[in-house]
């Protein structure tokens, strides 16, 4: 009687990915891009460009740093308003030389929607989390009900015509990847790609 040989041991997912391990270097590699060589006059708007982005970086930086006593100050004095029963949501903000700009808060909050921070605020807030708070639900449909027939199918036998009277549907329609390539071989001169260009609204191009 032949021996029995014993049947292999289940392969852990943990394993089965260790399988599947690309390394870093060769997961992504560097694309090398074709190089368009500028002429004397483009090459000084070049550097003209990379000179005027770099002092704008530097304003933008220095603009924050004024910014943030400003802006201090302003919430400061709005609380203060504000707990003695005065609220504003703006202010004119008048420098001693005239000068004026408008302080401006919006009423919008972002509430995290973790667990403990919900329960936070809840403890924060005490009995006025009821008032205050609101739930605003956003149904989605599942992904796989899309790409199998038999959920579809089962979904069109429960609803049946009913279907609109709980579901709204919004299709966006958007191009395959790679048509920025294609277009050129679709439209054969370069009037009609500055045509597809604008119609199918592509993206602008930039200097980084």
């Amino acid at each position: 009687m032949a021996k029995k040989t014993a049947a292999p041991a289940p392969v852990s997912f943990s394993a089965m990915l260790g399988q599947t391990v690309v390394p870093a270097t060769d997961a992504k590699k560097k694309v090398q891009l074709p190089i368009i060589n500028l002429d004397d006059n483009l090459s000084a708007e070049l550097k003209k460009f990379i000179t005027q982005k770099a002092a704008m970086k530097n304003a933008e930086g220095e603009m924050r740093l004024a910014e943030a006593p400003l802006l201090q100050t302003c919430l400061d004095r709005m609380d203060s308003d504000a707990l003695a029963a005065d609220f504003h949501s703006s202010y004119e903000v008048k420098a001693k030389d005239g000068t004026k700009v408008k302080f401006i808060t919006v009423d919008k909050f972002n509430l995290s929607q973790e667990a403990e921070n919900i329960a936070a605020a809840k403890d924060l807030l005490g009995d006025k989390f009821a008032e205050e708070a609101i739930q605003k639900p956003t149904v989605t449909m599942k992904a796989e009900v899309f790409e199998d027939e038999d959920l579809q199918k089962e979904l069109a036998t429960l609803l049946g015509d009913k279907f609109s009277k709980f579901f709204t549907t919004s299709i966006k329609i958007t191009l395959k990847p790679g048509f920025d390539e294609r277009m050129y071989k679709i439209a054969k001169d370069k009037a009609k790609v500055m045509q597809i260009r604008a119609l199918c609204g592509k993206n602008k191009p930039f200097l980084k």
